[in-house]
């Protein structure tokens, strides 16, 4: 009886064998569970289903076919494991993609505001630097009393003033150089005072015509100062353009632009937002229509 027991178990592992896709009716009822419960079972019901299944499992089966089963069972849940990480990691990754893209996104909006803030103060300053530079302008106007004003001490006094527009040029084109604009703008306004403070001189200071007479220099300075103002001008506004630029150039070139051109704060306002606005639209421009959400705002940044 025992060899008649273990012929007949092995008949069924070899049929087993030759059948491999015949389904396995407690593997099929281990892999149909649901751990979650959605089936109403609890989970001691659920439990105590799996203990049941797996005593038929080795009541009904031999070793070989209880090891086969096992093996289908571990690769079928392997496949399941590999389809979850799957579909799950690609979600994933598309998530972190799309927080990247956000953080992105919210760290330009976060400078560009700043940008506007630190442009915001600089022109709540610029009426206090204006005023300074008018008081200074003054007092290099107002006379000077309390010592008498020698022929000697006006041809001296003549010969200060012209050499400091003659080095204007060469001190403006140093602050061009720095992208210091707002400093260039503040040279160019106390050269212009000085200008108008020769040019208006009277008795006993030096006449302008005495002065062109002694200083034959100071005939082409009132050209050199519209030079240098267009330059100036011209330079702030091309850094403005720059889309590299940082917030306290931007600020200096406002200013200077203000300073040269003599325009209002709403005017300031105006040019500089449409600067930034020329600057986004040719980028937009060279990304393309087919430009992805990575490419404009690499773009942008």
């Amino acid at each position: 009886e025992d060899r008649a027991g273990i012929a007949g178990r092995e008949r069924r592992s070899m049929a087993m064998a030759e059948q491999p896709g015949e389904p396995v009716p407690a593997a099929s009822k281990l892999m149909e569970i649901d751990s979650d419960g959605e089936d109403g079972a609890t989970p001691a019901e659920i439990k105590a289903r799996i203990e049941r299944d797996v005593d038929e499992l080795f009541r009904s089966k031999t070793i070989d076919e209880v090891a086969e089963i096992e093996k289908k069972t571990r690769q079928q849940a392997e496949a399941m494991d590999e389809d979850i990480r799957r579909t799950i990691g690609g979600s994933w990754r598309e998530f972190m993609q799309t927080m990247k893209d956000i953080e992105d996104i919210d760290a330009n909006l976060k400078e560009i505001i700043g940008g506007f803030a630190h442009v915001r103060d600089s022109l709540t300053e610029l009426p206090e630097i204006i005023r300074k530079n008018n008081e200074a302008a003054e007092a290099l106007r107002a006379p000077k009393e309390e010592t008498e004003l020698t022929p000697e001490r006006a041809v001296f006094a003549a010969g200060s003033r012209v050499k400091y527009l003659v080095d204007t040029p060469e001190k403006i084109w140093g602050a061009l150089d720095e992208r210091e604009y707002a400093e260039a703008a503040r040279r160019y306004d106390a050269a212009q005072d000085v200008m108008t403070a020769a040019e208006a001189s009277e008795p006993p200071h030096l006449t302008l015509d005495e002065m062109v007479k002694k200083f034959p220099a100071f005939k082409q300075q009132r050209a050199v100062m519209d030079s240098m103002r267009a330059q100036i001008a011209r330079a702030a506004r091309k850094a403005l353009e720059s889309p590299k630029a940082s917030h306290k150039t931007i600020a200096s070139a406002l200013a200077a632009v203000v300073a040269v051109e003599g325009l209002g704060s709403d005017r300031a306002l105006a040019l500089y937002l449409q600067t930034r606005r020329a600057w986004i639209r040719a980028t937009l421009r060279r990304c393309g229509d087919g430009g992805g959400v990575d490419r404009v705002g690499g773009a942008l940044a």
